[in-house]
C-alpha cells in the first residue's frame, strides 16, 4: 500500500537506512495516532515555540499525528529546527534501495551510476503473480561499457 502511496504507485523507490546514525538517533520521533483533531492555541505557538522536544503537545498537535486510518503505516518523522538547510546523513547510514516494480529502467540506470562503488544494496522489488505479496531480491549493477 505504502508504494501507491509514497512512490508513484511503484515507479519510484524506497530508501534503506541504519538508524544508528544521527539524525534518526536524535531528530526521529513516531508518529501518533487519533480519531480526532488535536487543539492548538496559537497564543501557544507564539509564547513557546515547539520545539524537537517529542513530548512537548504542540509538536505532538501539530507535526506527530495522524487519522488513525494510517496507523497500518507505523511512520516516524525526522525533523530539525534549521529551516532553509539541507538535512544530511552520513554516508554510510543508506544501507539499501529498492527499486519500485514499476520503476523505468532509465531511472534505476541513474541511482545506480550515483551509487556505483558505495556499499549500498541495491533491489529489485516484484509483484506477486498470484497474489498482493512484493518480493525484493538483490541486484548486482554491471555499468555499460559504452567503448
Amino acid at each position: 500500500m505504502m508504494w501507491s502511496h509514497y512512490a508513484d504507485g511503484h515507479r519510484g523507490f524506497c530508501l534503506e537506512f541504519d538508524t544508528s546514525y544521527d539524525p534518526w538517533i536524535s531528530k526521529t520521533f513516531h508518529v501518533r495516532y487519533a480519531d480526532t483533531f488535536s487543539y492548538i492555541n496559537p497564543v501557544d505557538i507564539i509564547v513557546e515555540p515547539a520545539g524537537d522536544d517529542p513530548e512537548n503537545p504542540l509538536l505532538i498537535a501539530s507535526v506527530l499525528t495522524k487519522a488513525r486510518c494510517w496507523e497500518y503505516e507505523q511512520e516516524w518523522r525526522t525533523m530539525h529546527l534549521q529551516p532553509n538547510t539541507l538535512f544530511g546523513y552520513e554516508w554510510r547510514a543508506l544501507t539499501g534501495i529498492y527499486f519500485g516494480a514499476a520503476m523505468p529502467p532509465a531511472h534505476k540506470e541513474i541511482l545506480c551510476l550515483v551509487l556505483h562503488g558505495s556499499p549500498t544494496h541495491l533491489y529489485n522489488v516484484e509483484r506477486d503473480e498470484k497474489g498482493f505479496a512484493l518480493r525484493a531480491t538483490k541486484v548486482t549493477y554491471q555499468p555499460y561499457d559504452y567503448k
